[in-house]
This record gives structure tokens, sequence and C-alpha cells, in this order.
């Protein structure tokens, strides 16, 4: 079985060490992308022509040319949750399976959210930028989390993840997702207008499609 790796060098050293690629070449031959530059269609096909296997980074596009133009290949594997750039239909009228990863980062996520939201209540930024230019900070009356309001726009598994951690730090709880029944008695259900104009820190998890192509703009932030 022959293998694709289409993530750039860089990005394959942070996603794959040494023992990961070792164990995807027991599988079969693997070839790496060398470039650090994302493959336009054109170049996957030509990199592609006799693989079984592509395994694909967010940024490597599924156009329906690739599924077109290579007969052999049996799957596009795809190494992150979102596929909005891959031709699925197209995909599956070549007989081609594509995969997708599970949200295995929530957690991780969830950290990174808190980590922003005691940094920007705190100013520890600010202050930190402020010293490395000889400037000593502006001392200011900071926020604490606890009984300030988090909006989080969008109720998917991140953001069923995230008002545990912040209601437990005393924070009240707001979410906007017309399509979302919140299961939660600490959650409170409003129209995004509403949390906009009530919430102290926005968080945005919202799928990302068509609906909500430019979900935020300047009534929005006019808005907060």
């Amino acid at each position: 079985m022959k293998i694709f790796l289409s993530h750039t060098q860089s990005i394959r050293k942070n996603y794959y060490g040494d023992q990961a690629i070792a164990e995807l070449q027991k599988l079969g031959h693997v070839t790496l992308h060398q470039s650090e530059n994302a493959l336009e269609p054109h170049d996957l096909i030509r990199a592609c022509c006799d693989i079984d296997l592509i395994i694909a980074d967010r940024l490597t596009t599924g156009h329906a040319d690739i599924f077109q133009n290579l007969p052999q290949l049996k799957a596009f594997i795809r190494c992150a949750v979102d596929i909005r750039n891959i031709d699925t239909q197209a995909a599956s009228q070549a007989g081609i399976l594509v995969t997708r990863a599970i949200p295995g980062f929530v957690d991780s996520v969830c950290e990174l959210a808190l980590g922003f939201l005691v940094d920007l209540a705190r100013g520890i930024s600010r202050s930190v930028t402020s010293y490395h230019n000889a400037v000593f900070p502006e001392i200011r009356m900071r926020r604490q989390l606890k009984g300030s309001i988090i909006g989080i726009i969008g109720y998917g598994a991140i953001a069923r993840r995230l008002p545990y951690l912040t209601h437990h730090l005393g924070m009240r709880v707001i979410v906007s997702d017309p399509y979302a029944t919140m299961t939660e008695s600490f959650v409170e259900k409003m129209d995004l207008q509403t949390l906009l104009a009530t919430a102290d820190h926005v968080v945005c998890l919202a799928v990302a499609n068509s609906e909500t192509e430019n979900l935020m703009g300047v009534k929005e932030f006019n808005t907060m």
C-alpha cells in the first residue's frame, strides 16, 4: 500500500514525531510532502498518481479534480474535524472513502480559552509587552472572572465542555445556538444580539458553515 502524507515540513514536525512516522511506515510505503507550501490540486494529483491513501492536513483541499484523476486512490483521510474543503460528493462518485478526525482536542481548546480569559481580564500580556519595551505598565483596576458573564456562541463539543469549567469559576454562562437545547441548569439560552449586549466575555465556538459566514460584523461588535 502506498501512502502520501500531505503535511508541510513544519506542520509535520508538530503533528508527527519520528515514532509516529515509523509506525505509519509499517502500514506501507510512505511518501512525505517536502515543501513548506500547501499543495494545490494539480500538484497533489501529480504527486499521488500511484497512491492508495492520502493523509491530508486541513490546508490540503479535496477538489473534485483530485478524485476524478486518481483512479488508484482508495481513501482521503483528513487529520482534522473540518472537511468543508473536501468535495465529498465527488469522492463518493469516484468510490473514494473520506474520513475525518474526532474532536479529541476539546479539553486542550477549553484550557486555551481559560488562559485567554485570565490574560485578558488581568492584562497579563499587555503588562509583559510594556516591560519588554522598558515601559512601566499602566496600573489599572482589572476584573476577576468570578461574577462576570461569559457568552458562548454555538453549542458544539467545545461549547458543551467550557461551561462546566467557567461555571465552577463562578461565572454566569449564557449561550446562543438556535438549533441546540440546553440541558445544564446553569446554562442560559438567549438570542445572539441579547448575548452580545449582556456578556462580559464572548467566546465564538459556532460551527463554520455558510450560515455562520461573516457572523461577526460592525453591528455585532457595536452591540458588545
